[in-house]
């Protein structure tokens, strides 16, 4: 199949950047102490996982319980559910999940353990590093510690995620801010050692932090999704490639506004609209439901029925508004991956 034989809009990867992303990501932590857990949010999609496993991943990362059975029925058997699970009515599905795979959950409250209370589970306590999101506050941690032992559950170790300084676009500047968050990190492991506890996993990091975090001791895995694939937000500052990209056809040119065939249904624009490559004489202007306006260069060359690219600028979001990725080298389609986590919601 050509790239030419699919019906746009379409998401695609071009092969030979998303293979040098995985290849700069693993061969980082060939020689260091430190694994790559790959966070699956970021594509859902199984054929990716496997790239990742063969590389060196160890273990994955889900955001969803609903992900983690996916990919535990794809083969996949050590899997941690970064988020805690507050539910009631999904404690029988956690249940079941870690009697067929390696599964730990994070908690980060009295509640989020009286959730799965009695269950047996192992669990990371989630640690606030800073992120104005979950994570019990470092203080507090050591009796967050006692009340999931006191409920059953196997406390394995702590994670904290250092989201806050990925907006520091400054490389010494974010490098400084992520090594404080996993000093923060780093005393609370100390403090539960001192309590009694073994702190067996210390779980941070991102794509934009793995060259620091990944390196200070005391860390053993970083939660890495986005550089698979790669986005524009996070390429601005970041060694990775933006493999991941939006297939359209030129659809109307009238004036000074050409219009693409993809639109909102199409690509998130949380992080701002998406990238032109240079050579397209273009400037986004908008995107609507179905469309995305362009404003056109005196150079632009394009015709109607043309095919053209989008430049995504948020990976995960986007990539759960499809059914399948075009894995593509030059004009060939070497293989298409179903995006099999996408709307799944469990049994």
């Amino acid at each position: 199949m050509r790239l030419s034989d699919i019906p746009t809009p379409a998401l695609c990867v071009e092969l030979d950047a998303f293979e040098r992303n995985i290849e700069r990501m693993h061969s980082f932590f060939a020689d260091k102490p430190c694994n790559v857990r790959p966070h699956l949010k970021a594509h859902k999609t199984p054929a990716i996982a496997r790239i990742q496993r063969d590389a060196g991943g160890v273990g994955f990362c889900c955001a969803t319980l609903s992900e983690a059975e996916v990919f535990a029925a794809e083969g996949f058997d050590d899997l941690l559910i970064a988020n805690e699970v507050c539910d009631p009515s999904k404690v029988e599905r956690l249940i079941a999940l870690s009697k067929k795979v390696k599964l730990t959950v994070a908690v980060d409250s009295r509640a989020s353990c009286d959730i799965i209370v009695g269950t047996d589970l192992s669990v990371l306590l989630d640690i606030n590093v800073g992120m104005p999101r979950c994570g019990v506050a470092p203080s507090e941690a050591v009796e967050l510690a006692r009340v999931a032992t006191r409920a059953g559950l196997n406390v394995k170790g702590i994670m904290g995620y250092e989201g806050h300084v990925t907006v520091i676009e400054d490389v010494d500047k974010r490098a400084e801010a992520t090594r404080k968050s996993m000093e923060v990190l780093l005393g609370v492991a100390d403090d539960l050692r001192d309590n009694g506890y073994a702190v067996d996993i210390v779980s941070a990091g991102s794509t934009l932090t793995y060259d620091v975090t990944g390196t200070i001791d005391g860390i053993t895995e970083i939660q890495a999704g986005s550089y698979a694939l790669m986005d524009t937000e996070f390429a601005k500052s970041s060694p990775f490639e933006e493999a991941l990209r939006i297939m359209c056809t030129l659809v109307s040119v009238q004036g000074n506004i050409a219009v693409l065939d993809a639109g909102l249904k199409t690509m998130s624009i949380d992080h701002g609209n998406p990238g032109l490559f240079p050579e397209a004489r273009a400037d986004v202007l908008y995107l609507s439901d179905e469309h995305t306006s362009l404003v056109i260069h005196d150079d632009f060359d394009a015709k109607v029925g043309d095919r053209m690219w989008l430049r995504p600028s948020h990976v995960d979001p986007t990539v759960n508004l499809h059914d399948e990725l075009y894995a593509f080298r030059g004009e060939e389609v070497e293989e298409v991956w179903p995006v099999v986590a996408r709307g799944y919601r469990g049994p």
